[in-house]
């Protein structure tokens, strides 16, 4: 599909969907379905964004990032940075979540990607109950070494060269 892969760690759940606009990975410690997950990660890539929301992806990755900073306490923040034709920007945060019938204190690390060259938009989300970032923030690190664009998919859609779409990690 995008020619990319991710590191699942061994007995978590895995979950694909995809609408008109979206793809959507989920990979979670707890079954994602039908009541969703406590601690996991959920990529979503919009491919032809500009098309799906009229807006460029640039606008709709700061929409996304200033709509989550409405919502949730900021505990970080990094600034947009460049890598090949995407740039990428995060907030950690502290947010009230509710998720199988409860509701809880969760630290999220939202990162979006945007390639207006590619006309993309990725919104990677992973999250832990906020006394157990700790403990799985290091799994989250070796997660974040995905590759959402492979390099077949990112040379048809620049006409050459190679793409990839890597997650942040919290201090790096």
């Amino acid at each position: 599909m995008t020619g990319g892969s991710i590191l699942k760690p061994k007995g978590w759940f895995y979950a694909f969907s995809r609408d008109a606009h979206n793809l959507v990975w989920t990979i979670s410690k707890e079954d994602p379905h039908p009541d969703g997950y406590r601690i996991g990660l959920r990529i979503q890539l919009v491919p032809e964004a500009s098309k799906s929301v009229k807006k460029s992806p640039q606008a709709m990755a700061e929409e996304i990032m200033a709509a989550i900073r409405k919502s949730a306490k900021v505990l970080n923040e990094c600034a947009p940075e460049k890598a090949g034709v995407f740039t990428s920007a995060c907030l950690e945060t502290k947010e009230t979540i509710a998720t199988a019938g409860k509701i809880g204190e969760y630290r999220v690390l939202h990162k979006t990607s945007w390639s207006n060259e590619m006309d993309m938009v990725s919104i990677t989300t992973f999250g832990t109950p906020y006394g157990e970032w700790n403990r799985y923030q290091d799994i989250y690190c070796q997660m974040k070494n995905s590759i959402l664009i492979g390099k077949d998919l990112a040379k048809e859609a620049r006409g050459g060269g190679d793409a990839q779409l890597v997650g942040a990690c919290p201090g790096s």
